[in-house]
């Protein structure tokens, strides 16, 4: 997957796609480094959250290289990543409608760590997000949560 292809396949408006070439074409080791550390941190305070919009943009769809690879890895069809990542971009477009600038805010950085988890993806309208179910039962918490009495 090319930078070009997926840039292509996230439907972004034309300024907001030459904006983030440019960023990424322009500060490529920079975005590189900023990516190495993009969502480390503690409660929710990533490292990308610090930086500027339209960084939080670029890393974040450079990443995307990286996390496409992961999804397929899953098994995930193309088309349901492709629906996953576009979330970025509406996002964008919606950032870009708001302020009138091409980036994305820090709450966006912080829900596309769904995304860089592979932990999230969409079909159609709807996300889906796997994870382990806790039965709240006695044997699951070690207390009676639910209880049910036998009807007549």
């Amino acid at each position: 997957m090319t930078l070009e292809t997926l840039i292509s396949e996230l439907h972004y408006t034309n300024d907001i796609e030459q904006a983030i070439l440019r960023k990424i074409r322009n500060d490529k080791k920079l975005i590189d480094e900023i990516a190495e550390t993009a969502y480390q941190g503690e409660d929710f305070n990533f490292a990308l959250c610090k930086r500027m919009p339209l960084t939080r943009l670029a890393v974040v769809t450079y990443l995307l290289l990286r996390k496409y690879d992961d999804y397929k890895a899953k098994g995930i069809s193309e088309s349901i990543v492709f629906d996953t990542f576009r979330d970025v971009s509406l996002r964008a477009k919606l950032y870009y409608k708001k302020t009138g600038k091409v980036g994305i805010s820090k709450g966006d950085v912080i829900w596309f760590r769904h995304i860089m988890n592979v932990a999230i993806f969409k079909i159609g309208s709807l996300q889906f997000q796997p994870f382990e179910m806790i039965y709240l039962d006695e044997e699951t918490i070690g207390e009676p949560y639910m209880g049910f009495t036998k009807s007549v």
